[in-house]
């Protein structure tokens, strides 16, 4: 569902904010970056960068995980 709802963003939005709960928010960035990213803590933010022309052309992967942090990372 989650991978949908990106696939639907307008062409014209270069920067998306996704807020969410997991296991779904964990699991879509890791399923975009193509690596594991764990369980994303609580208040968590995770940047992922997509070399694209249209949110369509995302699949599994294709991202590059730019950042991961949250407030009690050492």
């Amino acid at each position: 569902d989650l991978v949908r709802v990106v696939e639907q963003l307008p062409d014209d939005a270069a920067t998306v904010f996704l807020v969410g709960h997991n296991p779904g928010i964990s699991g879509l960035a890791a399923y975009f970056a193509g690596e594991d990213v764990g369980n994303l803590p609580t208040c968590s933010v995770c940047a992922i960068d997509f070399q694209i022309n249209s949110w369509q052309d995302v699949f599994q992967g294709l991202g590059t995980c730019q950042f991961w942090d949250y407030p009690k990372k050492q």
